[in-house]
């Protein structure tokens, strides 16, 4: 199986996404699963809602690339590589739920990240319109998402 390729325009059709790969089930490419992706991504949008831990500090190149070359690849050309390294543990997936619990907390998060005025600074990337946020938002669900491959 080959990993897809999902370039989403809102964050409507990640939902519908989402909902899709919970009800017709998946394959997975990689080690997470759907209910761990959806923690992960809940995760990143709450804190680009509410904050991030005041020790979040991304490893050196992240620090010196993040708010050229990281938001350039990430909004601009809306990629992310694979396998770079959480830059805080909370990022990670410690307390894996139910998969209708996770996918619940996602497309709720998703759809207040959609409706949010204003959102907190970005650790990489520095200060980011809710425009851009979004931008991050549905390439970081597309990422993520990607690894994940529908059954129908």
């Amino acid at each position: 199986m080959k990993r897809r390729r999902l370039r989403f325009e809102t964050l409507d059709a990640a939902i519908e996404e989402i909902n899709r790969l919970h009800a017709s089930g998946y394959e997975r490419l990689g080690s997470w699963d759907l209910a761990k992706t959806c923690d992960h991504l809940t995760v990143t949008m709450r804190m680009s809602l509410d904050g991030f831990p005041p020790d979040t500090r991304p490893f050196w190149p992240l620090r010196i690339l993040g708010p050229t070359v990281v938001k350039w690849s990430v909004l601009g050309l809306g990629w992310m590589p694979r396998g770079v390294p959480l830059p805080h543990p909370s990022l990670g997936v410690t307390d894996p739920r139910a998969e209708q619990t996770a996918v619940s907390h996602c497309v709720a998060a998703l759809r207040e990240v959609r409706d949010a005025e204003q959102f907190q600074r970005n650790p990489v990337m520095g200060k980011l319109s809710p425009k851009q946020w979004r931008r991050f938002h549905l390439v970081h669900t597309g990422h993520h998402l990607s690894l994940l491959i529908p059954r129908t």
